[in-house]
């Protein structure tokens, strides 16, 4: 199982910016914190919550940009990362606002429009009003949007915890500036400063080609001659076990050793940041790449504990129990995660591997029919002649299998 490839939008604006040394600020970038960003509204009510969510979700299930883009706050996002008043007094943040707002909901659509989104609930906590979705597609990720109101008074998105990367976009992305260019953005910058600020900015636009462009291996080869400064930087560190999970599955799919290079990636990542918010998601890969599914189980039990609970999650558990060869907790688990989810064919897959396996025909007539009903998968009538079907193809079962087969094409 791969992580879910969602990209924090941290390279957009720094790919683009810093072509020489800022005057000095009257308020220094640097010094900012979270506690100094804009605060959300709060007067928003659970139905405006609630028809938020429908729409968002729906932007990205039916792949409709415009929409998409229409439920951001662009400037309420910026001012989350640096306040208005700190960009006002800054040249190089003035144009990164700009550069911000011609790009970002055009990218952040694009990371996010090839996985189903359903909302799972809306709460509020200290911050504001939030709606936790969650996301799947190459694997499962959850995502918390902070709503508040646009000038117009419209309830937009202005900020969100990504659960893969385990940052908010606001601090991901102040917290890159100010690790690896404070001189630049302060004006503080000497010449050396500068030279230095500006290569990490060549190099943060290099590694964005790469991992957008799916070069994972020239990533990796490009990661490790990093300085050390670089290398240890948060969201960098995050792309890497991206990339390096990414290689590690290409590999094992291939035949070949992985040579660890996934597990040093996040271990070395879990030795960085032992209190990340995203160590359950990497955790899942890390175990199910090691086989160690009891592991597994316990780090999708935080897991659900963390987001307040999700059905899709007995996929996960059904599918670490499948492998342990316990299709007697297995079936259960994803019998459950089938009736929440219906449609992942993942869901279908796993149990279908269990029924051929245990002859049980009827069982296997019902995932087969079901799976094609609530999924986009259409199966070949005879299987293509697969020898694990062979049973299957011999039974009573199979000629309900071929009237639904028959009707499917009319």
């Amino acid at each position: 199982m791969q992580l879910q490839r969602f990209v924090s939008i941290l390279l957009i604006v720094v790919s683009m910016l810093f072509n020489a040394c800022s005057k000095k600020s009257k308020s220094d970038p640097t010094k900012v914190t979270q506690a100094d960003v804009v605060k959300p509204a709060t007067d928003i009510t659970e139905a405006e919550a609630k028809e938020f969510g429908r729409v968002f979700a729906a932007a990205l299930n039916k792949q409709l940009p415009v929409l998409f883009k229409n439920r951001l706050d662009v400037d309420g996002m910026f001012y989350r990362i640096f306040p208005k008043r700190v960009v006002d007094a800054n040249r190089e943040l003035k144009s990164a606002k700009s550069t911000w707002g011609a790009r970002v909901g055009e990218q952040l659509f694009q990371n996010m429009n090839r996985t189903h989104v359903e909302v799972l609930r809306h709460f509020k906590d200290a911050e504001g009003t939030k709606i936790r979705f969650r996301m799947v597609g190459e694997g499962i990720s959850y995502m918390d949007v902070l709503l508040s109101r646009n000038s117009a008074g419209k309830v937009r998105l202005v900020d969100y915890l990504d659960y893969v990367s385990g940052d908010t976009l606001s601090e991901s992305q102040r917290r890159l500036f100010q690790q690896l260019m404070p001189g630049l953005i302060s004006g503080k910058a000497s010449q050396a400063t500068a030279k230095e600020e500006l290569v990490n900015v060549k190099n943060l636009k290099l590694l964005g080609s790469l991992f957008h462009s799916g070069q994972y291996n020239k990533f990796l080869d490009e990661y490790s001659r990093l300085s050390v400064r670089m290398r240890s930087q948060r969201s960098i560190m995050h792309l890497r076990v991206v990339a390096a999970n990414s290689v590690a599955v290409e590999r094992s799919s291939a035949g070949k050793a992985t040579e660890g290079v996934y597990a040093k990636a996040v271990d070395e990542y879990r030795m960085a940041h032992p209190d990340a918010s995203n160590l359950e998601l990497l955790l899942l890969d890390y175990y199910f790449l090691k086989e160690e599914y009891k592991k597994v189980l316990d780090v999708v039990d935080q897991l659900d504990k963390r987001i307040g609970g999700d059905p899709y999650l007995n996929l996960l558990r059904g599918n670490a129990h499948y492998l342990m060869g316990d299709n007697e907790q297995a079936l259960p688990l994803l019998r459950l995660a089938e009736k929440a989810c219906p449609w992942d064919a993942d869901i279908y897959n796993t149990q279908l591997e269990i029924c051929i396996e245990e002859e049980d025909h009827p069982e296997t007539t019902r995932v087969l029919i079901a799976m094609e009903e609530n999924t986009d998968t259409e199966m070949d009538e005879n299987f293509n002649g697969s020898e694990p079907f062979k049973a299957y193809r011999n039974s009573d079962e199979f000629p309900k299998w071929q009237a639904h087969v028959k009707k499917r094409g009319n």
